[in-house]
């Protein structure tokens, strides 16, 4: 069985949603809680890189709630 890894915002019904799917599921899980313990600059490069994303690209264009998203994990802040 695979191992994932979810950010995880207990206050977002998605994310709610996408643990329960991955609980229901049987899978192992490593739970992130990325506001209480936001990710370091490598940590934030490698899901990213995952994700094949280009932080300065993506910066204005990632949303949530009219905010740009990666301003809300701080990662504006960080020189890539």
């Amino acid at each position: 069985m695979n191992k994932y890894t979810i950010y995880h915002n207990p206050r977002c019904r998605k994310s709610r949603e996408a643990l329960q799917f991955l609980e229901q599921s049987g899978h192992e899980i490593e739970i992130i809680r990325y506001l209480d313990a936001p990710l370091s600059k490598n940590e934030l490069q490698d899901v990213l890189n995952k994700l094949r994303l280009n932080p300065v690209k993506y910066s204005g264009r990632m949303k949530r709630n009219g905010k740009a998203f990666l301003t809300e994990i701080h990662c504006l802040k960080m020189k890539f």
